[in-house]
């Protein structure tokens, strides 16, 4: 949304912190990727940005419930997962 956007921005110029329109943009090169997203959506946000993610990237998740081997099938390739 616009306010969520307007929001993001300020936040940014604020903190100094880097502010992205979407998840592939954020994961794009990241040397850690931080997946923080309820459980159910995990599948389809690793596959939304495995192909931006370096084979160096190390996969970090704290979506609860969610095993390590279904992050490791969704991302398709070998990338450490924790």
């Amino acid at each position: 949304t616009v306010f969520a956007t307007t929001l993001a921005g300020a936040l940014a110029r604020e903190t100094g912190a880097a502010c992205f329109s979407s998840a592939e943009e954020a994961a794009t090169g990241a040397d850690v990727a931080l997946l923080a997203v309820k459980p159910f959506a995990i599948a389809d946000t690793v596959r939304l940005v495995r192909s931006v993610l370096p084979e160096s990237c190390l996969v970090l998740s704290v979506a609860a419930g969610v095993r390590v081997q279904a992050i490791e099938a969704a991302l398709s390739r070998p990338l450490p997962v924790v």
